[in-house]
């Protein structure tokens, strides 16, 4: 291994210290100003060591990096690790890449490291997503009670957040969806035909099948043709085949 280079006006190296992944790092004094605003003399750690990176690592740039040089050993490169998920535990790769995005564009600090696998974490945001977009619908509703739009929102957020969930007021969703149609009299609205989808999903949740029949009945017969609404069409379509009506 070449000798590290010293930076001008950089001490010479006055020592090492030992890091299992870097190898034997060596130690520089500089110059720092304490919390009473003296100039101290310390040893850190060479911020232009070059250790020889294995095959697959990625370069690290300290200096994009947040962390104490006094008591952290910056990531000269990265390599992949191996971890385990606490949701699923299923194991997965923090991908030397990722790494480099977190310590050096996002500025993590190293004590920060993922402990869900992508899947998880994606779905962990989903579920944030789900529970924001439900304050923020009940919150526009209280603004607007008689806007059918956002009345057609909240019905759509309290269902999704409870299928996804499984929690949510269902009440209130039917409440919000039967507002859609009353709202829209007399002129009718495109809209209050999306609320008989939802609150037929409101009443399937909640065990109701044969209310929940009806109002996907009613929801496909009236969907207007084309894409829009195309995707609330097929689940309406799927539970009505895995949800026939009981013989009489």
């Amino acid at each position: 291994r070449k000798p590290p280079r010293v930076a001008s006006g950089q001490a010479p190296p006055v020592g090492t210290i030992t890091d299992a992944l870097y190898g034997a790092i060596p130690l520089v004094e500089v110059v720092r100003t304490n919390a009473a605003g003296h100039a101290v003399t310390v040893r850190e750690i060479d911020p232009d060591f070059r250790p020889r990176p294995p095959a697959g690592a990625v370069l690290g740039d300290i200096r994009a990096q947040s962390f104490c040089p006094v008591h952290h050993v910056p990531r000269y490169y990265y390599v992949d690790q191996q971890r385990a998920c606490v949701q699923c535990g299923l194991a997965f790769t923090f991908r030397a890449a990722e790494q480099k995005f977190w310590y050096e564009t996002l500025k993590f600090h190293f004590d920060s490291v993922p402990i869900r696998c992508p899947t998880c974490r994606r779905s962990r945001r989903s579920d944030v997503a789900c529970r924001v977009e439900v304050q923020e619908a009940k919150a526009a509703v209280a603004r607007a009670p008689r806007d059918p739009a956002l009345q057609l929102s909240l019905a759509r957020a309290l269902v999704r957040h409870r299928q996804r969930l499984g929690s949510g007021d269902l009440d209130e969703a039917i409440h919000a969806a039967r507002a859609v149609r009353r709202l829209s009299e007399p002129a009718p609205w495109p809209g209050s035909v999306e609320a008989d989808y939802w609150e037929g999903a409101a009443h399937a949740a909640a065990g109701r099948s044969a209310r929940a029949r009806t109002l996907f009945t009613a929801f496909l017969a009236h969907r207007p043709p084309g894409r829009h609404l195309a995707s609330l069409g097929a689940e309406a379509a799927s539970w009505l085949q895995t949800n026939p009506a009981s013989p009489p």
